[in-house]
């Protein structure tokens, strides 16, 4: 009885310390539980959850672990949703369901009342993961199950809330309401608060997020995970403010490979980035020679440094390890891949190919678009104008009222492929929308060229550009005169109108005075209106220097 109750309660330390982020100390535990009786299910499952925490995810290795239980006779239903899980992170629901359902039946008590910690073994399973892995509705219906059969257990209600943010932002108050109904039941549960935070901070809500996570240490100060999750709100905005939440997780966490990664990632944050990299050397020259983060360290660092052979190369290694092993992958490392990868020529489509994977990993739909501006700039430097344009359109796409900004690169990048329909219609919202700038006139000209090469479609677009400047002779006296030559040229060399002509010349000596070119034009003009009936004799007027502008 005493080696008995000494194994489960080196399990539940295990889960305890998974709780608490202490992702080391809860592997030893269990690894012990599991060297104790190498046929409990329940330790080998949780064994396998110790794997498969952020910054240290193994996932080959956890389906290495479940499978060789299964071989050697160890055929518990908590294996079973072990395997299950992997399936999902394969990318196999079906196959999934099917050991879930199995593992259902075989945990089955007297008249076919159903386990409840094999149901929420099912929810985590389904909660692990980005959006795309798993099958939330399908979990949230086992989840359900669990908390009547179980209704004092607040896991199940994170595990439920996970699940209904998987399925899509309209789902957000559903969430907050499981992990409120986790608090219910224990008040003193951090993680629900911390949750509840993560759900603001996703919506850039920093005062709401600020409030949960503030209610998660006055629950529970020693709770790293929400250190962690302030810490990474933090480390991009202000690197004072995110090394104290930094120095709070590693207070309570273990000292491990990641707490190392994680202050190798904030000296590079701080632009320490010597010293970020001394630090990955040492994590390279001991145990964690083969953490999967340290790679992205080190490509982080070289990046930021200006070597971006040497970052391209550690990105290189970090992916192939990823890939073999189904790392869940952080957006930023995406992000990372498609900024150093876009300055190789020839490597444009595999850099995009990696912001795309960032934006749909990313949980937070503000940052879609910085991923998709990333992707026209790529497409813009590679002089792939139609590809750019395609991009710059699902960018304004996502603005409810696009910004002036957002108008000049989309009328900018339509003009650079050539679509001057498409062209013509963003700039006229252009104009109606910011009637006060320039932007929109000059594109308008610049579109009716493309249309026209002769320059008679640019005639009205020109007058409607001088008609604008007008409203600052002052300031704008040099440029209003410089069109009024270009239009007196058009009337001039194309359109052989030589009264036209002179009237436009004329416009432009009265906005420029000094300009004896101008003074020429209107004179040479002038000898041909009165020869009317030599038009023979009619000159062809010179196009005006830029510099006149």
């Amino acid at each position: 009885m005493a080696t008995v109750c000494t194994k489960a309660q080196s399990v539940d330390e295990g889960i305890k310390d998974l709780y608490y982020g202490k992702t080391q100390s809860a592997r030893q535990a269990l690894q012990q539980a599991v060297n104790k009786n190498p046929k409990d299910g329940r330790a080998i499952y949780w064994l396998g959850q110790s794997m498969l925490v952020r910054g240290s995810e193994d996932p080959a290795g956890v389906k290495t672990l479940y499978q060789n239980a299964l071989n050697s006779g160890v055929n518990d239903p908590y294996v079973l949703v072990g395997m299950g899980q992997i399936d999902l992170i394969n990318g196999d629901s079906t196959a999934a369901k099917q050991k879930f359902e199995q593992a259902i039946t075989m945990s089955n008590g007297k008249r076919g009342k159903q386990n409840p910690d094999i149901l929420n073994a099912i929810g985590r399973a389904n909660a692990y993961g980005s959006a795309k892995t798993g099958d939330p509705a399908y979990a949230i219906d086992k989840l359900k199950a669990a908390a009547q059969i179980d209704p004092k257990n607040p896991d199940i209600y994170i595990n439920m809330g996970i699940n209904y943010l998987k399925m899509g932002s309209d789902k957000g108050g559903d969430a907050v309401q499981a992990f409120q109904n986790a608090l219910a039941i224990d008040p003193k549960y951090a993680a629900a608060y911390d949750r509840i935070g993560n759900v603001y901070k996703s919506q850039d809500n920093k005062a709401s997020m600020e409030e949960w996570y503030s209610k998660a240490v006055a629950a529970d100060q020693t709770y790293a995970p929400v250190y962690y999750d302030w810490f990474d709100y933090y480390k991009n905005r202000d690197v004072n403010a995110a090394q104290d939440y930094l120095n709070n997780y590693v207070k309570y966490a273990d000292q491990d490979c990641t707490t190392a990664y994680f202050q190798a990632d904030y000296l590079f944050r701080a632009g320490k980035y010597e010293q970020s990299k001394a630090l990955a050397d040492s994590m390279a020259a001991g145990q964690c020679a083969t953490f999967p983060g340290l790679n992205i360290l080190y490509a982080y660092n070289y990046e930021r440094l200006g070597d971006s052979t040497q970052a391209k190369s550690y990105l290189d290694k970090y992916f192939t390890t990823a890939r073999t092993s189904g790392t869940e992958i952080d957006p930023d490392y995406y992000m990372l891949a498609g900024k150093v990868y876009s300055k190789f020529p020839g490597y444009e489509d595999t850099a995009v190919n990696y912001l795309t994977k960032a934006m749909d990993a990313d949980t937070v739909a503000k940052n879609k678009q910085k991923y998709i501006d990333s992707i026209a700039v790529i497409y813009k430097r590679a002089n792939k104008p139609v590809e750019r344009l395609v991009w710059r359109r699902k960018s304004f796409a996502l603005n409810t009222v696009p910004s002036s900004r957002d108008y000049y690169d989309l009328a900018d990048a339509a003009i650079a492929a050539n679509d001057t329909a498409y062209a013509d219609t963003i700039i006229q919202h252009y104009m109606d929308s910011f009637p006060d700038q320039s932007y929109p006139y000059v594109f308008a000209l610049k579109n009716a060229k493309l249309k026209d090469t002769t320059g008679a479609a640019a005639v009205e677009p020109t007058f409607k550009y001088i008609e604008f400047l007008k409203q600052d002779t002052a300031k704008n006296a040099a440029t209003i005169a410089y069109y009024y030559a270009l239009q007196g040229t058009y009337y001039a060399n194309v359109a052989q109108n030589v009264d036209s002509a002179l009237a436009q010349f004329q416009h432009a000596v009265q906005y420029a005075p000094d300009n004896t070119q101008y003074q020429n034009i209107v004179q040479q003009l002038e000898k041909a209106a009165n020869k009317s009936k030599e038009p023979a004799d009619k000159p062809s007027a010179t196009k005006p220097k830029s510099g006149s502008k």
